[in-house]
């Protein structure tokens, strides 16, 4: 088994889908239905995450998408073959279908995949010309289903829509990745603001690019003094019906990262962890639950303490260890809680 230092790098590699280490698959030959899922009718409860595998024969890793019923985390499902690695998986409104990212050519960074939970489909997305396919991270689905707004490669880091019908892809503002949907006609943007001046910055645009607003939040603002890292907020999830941000706070004074929820003003603003662990991904979940992935800042690999899903109780604060890598034959860690 590797150490903690290389784990920690084959998951921030898989993490941010850079190619470090050599993985053999073959990118158009995905399976079309690998473990189908029995009950296709009940996905409210669905929560999916991204388990990592390790071969001690072959030395290598790999990462496959799981999902599970949230009240029954034991009875998991693997959807995806040992061929891709995967990151990011996120939901549709009606969690029908889930999107993700498997690691794609170095140039054009993660490659886009849909996931049909009703017909158990997996299929790579395609361009409007033939041969093409769609490159990118960050996926927020509109609500309507017809499509998605994403994050486009590596050397085209602008927000993008996706349109299924036809395979477009439409630009829809630069130097910006999309967050989340306030609702349906606004989206949460972060990157540059060139209505304001700030280079890192939380704003709103409408669906067809043009600047709303900033979000006004100075819980929510990234601060580099001089070259030197103040603080930031990383891995929005937005509640709509609460009109709450949970996210990864990350500040000078901790080593590791807290997850906290905030309002839009900031009027709101609580923390749940110390920063005493890296802390990241958060997303709101059922009855009041907050699902975060959590892994130790340093020290020896120990799976019972390092790359898990934890739970936050928001009525009372108490976190707790929600699932764990070992309940996945032959995992050793899972990230990216997806609900």
């Amino acid at each position: 088994m590797k150490n903690s230092n290389q784990l920690h790098n084959i998951c921030k590699t898989i993490g941010y889908s850079v190619i470090f280490f050599l993985i053999s698959f073959n990118l158009i030959s995905c399976d079309k239905s690998v473990n189908p899922r029995d009950d296709q009718d009940n996905n409210k409860n669905l929560l999916a995450f991204t388990a990592v595998f390790y071969d001690n024969k072959d030395d290598s890793y790999t990462a496959k998408l799981v999902v599970t019923d949230f009240y029954n985390p034991n009875d998991y499902t693997i959807l995806t073959s040992t061929k891709i690695v995967e990151v990011g998986p996120v939901f549709s409104e009606d969690k029908s279908k889930i999107i993700f990212g498997i690691l794609g050519p170095a140039e054009g960074g993660p490659q886009l995949v849909l996931y049909n939970l009703q017909t158990n489909q997996l299929d790579l997305l395609e361009g409007y010309e033939s041969g093409s396919y769609v490159y990118g991270s960050h996926v927020v689905w509109d609500q309507d289903g017809t499509g998605f707004y994403f994050r486009g490669s590596y050397y085209a880091p602008h927000v993008y829509f996706y349109n299924f019908s036809d395979k477009l892809r439409s630009t829809i503002r630069h130097n910006v990745m999309p967050v989340a949907l306030k609702d349906s006609e606004t989206l949460i943007v972060y990157g540059i603001n060139l209505e304001t001046g700030q280079q890192y910055d939380y704003f709103l645009i409408d669906s067809n690019g043009n600047y709303i607003g900033r979000i006004n939040n100075p819980y929510l603002e990234y601060i580099n003094r001089n070259g030197v890292f103040i603080k930031g907020a990383y891995s929005l999830d937005y509640n709509a019906k609460s009109n709450q941000f949970v996210f990864s706070s990350v500040d000078s004074t901790v080593q590791g990262r807290k997850i906290a929820v905030t309002d839009f003003t900031g009027n709101y603003y609580k923390e749940y962890t110390k920063g005493d662990y890296i802390d990241d991904h958060p997303k709101w979940g059922p009855d009041g639950t907050i699902l975060f992935d959590r892994r130790v800042i340093q020290g020896d690999f120990n799976i019972d303490t390092e790359y898990k899903i934890m739970k936050i109780n928001i009525e009372t604060g108490e976190v707790t260890e929600f699932l764990n890598p070992n309940v996945i034959s032959g995992a050793i860690a899972i990230r990216y809680p997806e609900f």
